[in-house]
């Protein structure tokens, strides 16, 4: 039979083997758990960003619709983009929260009901231009911009929660 001292070079190279195994192992696991935080951070910091972009671009469009009103201004505001863009940054925001964070689904359900008050607003206000009084405008305005401010103000508290509790960010 064999000695000991003969199989121990066989023994070591295999716990060596199994060593570096198991070494690869942690090391691509905690690899790959820092990539997925990233990842998440990434797709937060976008969701942030979009968010931001649709509630400037929705006041953009109350302020060119306030002027629109005040001027008397029926095409200015017909030409306005900020509505269209604000709705496609919108789009892009809430397409990225139900895809990556679906637990959110009630607060985009209100912000959807929101935006499509909002959208139906300026589309009643382009329909009824010269009966429209610029004083309820600003008023209806006003209230529809705070609900939007709000909304999107616990939308980004969520997602801001989720972002601290998943990465310890």
């Amino acid at each position: 039979m064999l000695d000991a001292k003969e199989l121990m070079p066989f023994f070591q190279t295999l716990l060596g083997g199994l060593m570096t195994l198991l070494g690869v192992y942690f090391v691509q696991r905690k690899s790959d758990h820092r990539e997925r935080d990233k990842l998440y951070r990434d797709t937060i910091q976008e969701t942030f960003e979009l968010l931001r972009k649709t509630e400037s671009l929705y006041d953009n469009e109350a302020i060119e619709f306030y002027k629109g009103i005040r001027d008397s201004n029926l095409d200015r505001l017909k030409k306005s983009e900020y509505g269209f863009l604000a709705s496609e940054a919108s789009d892009k925001a809430l397409a990225l929260i139900e895809l990556y964070f679906p637990f959110m689904d009630e607060l985009v359900e209100k912000f959807c009901v929101i935006e499509t008050e909002l959208i139906s607003y300026h589309t009643h206000v382009i329909d009824s231009f010269s009966t429209l009084d610029l004083e309820i405008y600003d008023k209806e305005s006003e209230r529809l911009s705070e609900c939007m401010e709000e909304i999107i103000f616990q939308l980004k508290a969520v997602l801001s929660e989720t972002m601290r509790q998943k990465t310890n960010f």
